[in-house]
């Protein structure tokens, strides 16, 4: 079978490229529309186990859909003055937004679980936000948070990250 393709391409080179050069035209006026209809999201089946779980997640106890991970940077401490001011501003006005289901962060979480958001050499903490909402409105929802929060403040270095962030890209 590839012996008889590589003889075909040797012997009728131009034959080759116009039957690859129709059945692209072909995948393009039959692919064009269908992009259009796309959503942002839409990477799993509504019907699927994991989008099950991540409903239940979203409607019992009050995840997001999807993470934006937000890191805060202090040149000599995560729990400085200046770096809390910055973190708990940052958590408030995500949890304002109306369009984040919960909000953990180094600044605003129990000792125990706040440990976990913090660097090892203590100059960064987390900020975790679940966004909530349809996947096609998911990107904007992101796009229009970090435009609100993600710019440095000061010595105060802030960062977007996350899947949220993935998505928008």
């Amino acid at each position: 079978m590839l012996r008889r393709i590589a003889r075909l391409t040797v012997t009728a080179p131009r034959r080759v490229i116009a039957v690859v050069a129709l059945a692209m035209v072909a995948i393009a006026v039959f692919g064009i529309p269908v992009a259009k209809s796309l959503s942002a999201g839409g990477l799993e089946s509504p019907n699927s186990e994991s989008a099950s779980a991540r409903k239940l997640l979203t409607e019992k106890f009050g995840e997001g859909d999807v993470q934006l991970v937000i890191v805060v940077s202090a040149p000599d401490r995560f729990d400085s003055p200046q770096a809390r001011v910055v973190a708990t501003d940052i958590v408030d006005r995500l949890q304002r937004s109306g369009q984040v289901a919960k909000v953990s962060s180094a600044w605003t979480s129990p000792r125990a679980a706040a440990a976990a958001l913090v660097s090892r050499d203590r100059k960064s903490g987390l900020i975790v936000a679940g966004i909530i909402g349809d996947p096609s409105r998911q990107q904007a929802v992101t796009k229009s948070l970090v435009d609100q929060v993600a710019h440095d403040r000061g010595a105060i270095l802030v960062r977007a990250g996350g899947p949220a962030m993935v998505n928008l890209q």
